[in-house]
């Protein structure tokens, strides 16, 4: 369905110290004849404070210390002046420490969960640090995520409360609605994230700070259709400092850190880190990887565009040991160019920034109106969000669902929405009257990521389903 074809990405040009910090990261997960070309280097001229703030800006940083210590020979290696050097290295031993500290406390969680009879699995950088990376300063990561089945929700925090983590959503909540915000607080927004979302927060000052636990790893009201269980059948068993523990399969991995990445983050946050992982996870484990399998499961979750153009990103700009073949496998087909190039300039700072139709504010916002969707699924989207139930209602507004003022803020919700989209909408209706149905405008990155993956013929998706079961 969507293979995004390799260019030399015209427009996407590298400074010196950008293409030497890209070299790097190619020799260490990936390999020397993927990706796009880069323009020679001259160690000599580069400005290395550059080189520091580009692995900085990518959120590669705490890397480069124990790959250019492990690879002495690497060319520019002898230039690089001692401060900038010890720099470097601070920050791998900052992320080491830290990583230590929260490796050791989640090892006393796992027992005390499995203590509890609660099956544990490591999720993102808990379980990248110590099983891909192999090294646990190299992988910076901004919370702990763990899975859990949702049976299991209860009794984990209880087990959490004992060991004095607290919920991080007793604060302020800010709930996601129809784009904008709303604040609760207490047990309703609790409850709301157990209807909702995949993770409630938990913290402790003393010791992790910020603990994610997952029962999913999509939320409900996502278009994919991830199998949780399926996950479970299919981990692996690891051990954490000598405690048992399970991680995703190598296919489930890939699917989650693009999924991840690409659609809950827009290519916003990370910079290079999600190549990075999945150019390590296809170097670590090339044998386990069934392609044709990951594929199918993409296809299962509808979550193939985002997996091809993470695997395509990985591979132009790290040089990750992905083929086209291995594309062609897996039944990604169709181009995507300028969608290609947008997000590898997003992922490396050099994002042109322009509305996605000339003459128009709020770009993004107009998600509903993607050519692509039908009119059908253009009155759905409004139907799904207007009329919510009584119960969502109240959660949004802190009210109870038997109160009498639910009428009330039913109509407060509807002019809220139509003060706040009235006039995206408006403008967008404006556009279409004036330039027409076939007048050729511009769609924005956010708008590819956002809009749902077209379904494929029930023929096809039956057989493949059939054919995924059996693998």
């Amino acid at each position: 369905m969507y293979r995004l074809r390799p260019t030399k990405m015209q427009g996407l040009e590298f400074l010196p110290e950008e293409a030497f910090l890209i070299g790097i990261l190619r020799r260490a997960f990936g390999r020397k004849d993927r990706g796009i070309p880069l323009p020679p280097v001259d160690a000599s001229a580069i400005k290395w404070e550059g080189v520091f703030r580009a692995a900085l800006r990518w959120q590669v940083l705490p890397m480069l210390y124990p790959l250019l210590k492990d690879q002495p020979r690497q060319p520019g290696r002898s230039y690089i002046p001692d401060d900038i050097f010890k720099a470097m290295e601070a920050a791998y031993v900052k992320t080491f420490v830290v990583n230590e500290i929260s490796f050791s406390e989640l090892g006393e969680i796992i027992k005390a969960l499995t203590a509890a009879n609660i099956q544990v699995l490591l999720l993102k950088g808990a379980h990248l640090a110590p099983f891909v990376y192999q090294n646990v300063g190299m992988r910076w990561m901004s919370d702990v995520d763990i899975l859990v089945h949702r049976a299991d929700l209860p009794k984990a925090g209880d087990v959490l409360a004992r060991m004095r983590y607290s919920y991080a959503e007793t604060e302020p909540l800010v709930l996601d609605s129809f784009g904008k915000g709303k604040q609760a607080r207490g047990r309703t927004g609790i409850d709301w994230c157990k209807n909702h979302h995949m993770h409630l927060r938990y913290v402790n000052q003393e010791r992790i700070q910020n603990l994610e636990l997952h029962w999913a790893i999509a939320k409900s009201t996502s278009p994919f259709s991830i199998d949780v269980e399926g996950l479970w059948e299919r981990a692996w068993t690891e051990k954490l400092n000598g405690i048992p523990c399970r991680v995703l399969s190598p296919e489930d991995l890939i699917l989650h850190i693009s999924l991840h990445d690409a659609y809950y983050h827009r290519l916003k946050v990370f910079g290079l880190r999600p190549c990075c992982d999945l150019a390590a996870v296809v170097r670590r484990c090339p044998r386990s990887i069934d392609w044709k399998v990951l594929g199918l499961r993409a296809r299962q979750w509808k979550v193939r565009k985002y997996l091809c153009l993470m695997l395509t990103l990985s591979k132009e700009l790290i040089g990750a040991d992905v083929s086209l073949d291995m594309l062609a496998t897996m039944g990604l087909n169709g181009y995507c160019d300028p969608v290609l190039l947008k997000a590898a300039r997003r992922l490396t700072a050099k994002e042109i920034h322009g509305p996605a139709y000339r003459g128009m504010k709020y770009p993004g916002k107009i998600h509903a109106f993607d050519t692509e969707n039908s009119l059908f699924r253009k009155i759905r989207f409004f139907l799904k969000r207007i009329p919510i139930s009584r119960q969502e209602l109240a959660c949004r507004y802190s009210l109870r669902p038997s109160s009498r003022r639910i009428i009330l803020f039913r109509f407060l919700r509807l002019a809220s929405l139509m003060a706040a989209y009235g006039p995206v909408y408006a403008g967008y209706l404006w556009h279409r009257l004036r330039y027409g149905k076939k007048h050729r405008y511009d769609f924005s990155l956010d708008m590819w990521l956002a809009s749902a993956e077209p379904k494929a013929p029930r023929g096809n998706e039956s057989r493949e389903g059939t054919r995924l079961r059996r693998e």
